[in-house]
Parts: C-alpha cells; sequence; structure tokens
C-alpha cells in the first residue's frame, strides 16, 4: 500500500496505466481520494505484484567497458 499526492486526476490515472501496462503487476486499486485545499489530490493504491515475473524483470546495471 502506498499513499501519494498527485497535481490532478489525469496524472493518477496515467500512472495507473503505466502500471496495468507491466505483466508483474496482478491488480492495482486506488481508493481513499481526497481533494486537500492546495489543488493537490491525496490517495492511496494497493499493488499487487506476480513474484516470479516482478523478480524477473529487475533492471540489471550494465558497466561500461573501461577504456584508455
Amino acid at each position: 500500500r502506498i499513499q501519494a499526492l498527485s497535481d490532478n486526476y489525469t496524472t493518477i490515472a496515467k500512472q495507473l496505466a503505466a502500471f496495468i501496462a507491466d505483466d508483474s503487476i496482478k491488480d492495482i486499486s486506488l481508493d481513499n481520494v481526497n481533494a486537500l485545499t492546495s489543488g493537490k489530490l491525496d490517495f492511496n493504491a494497493k499493488i499487487k505484484f506476480d513474484k516470479i515475473k516482478f523478480l524477473q524483470n529487475q533492471w540489471i546495471p550494465y558497466e561500461m567497458p573501461l577504456t584508455c
């Protein structure tokens, strides 16, 4: 579960779409969206990962070969 702030609903929708496009994400739910006096949106999200796919998709840093 994460808690976050957003400038608008469009930004939240884009982030949810990015999560859904990732095949290592099994499910995502959004709740408790509240408009703050600052104009920002406060919300909670719960993300369920497919452990096998998530671990297989881990980023492995590329080491640049040293040249002289």
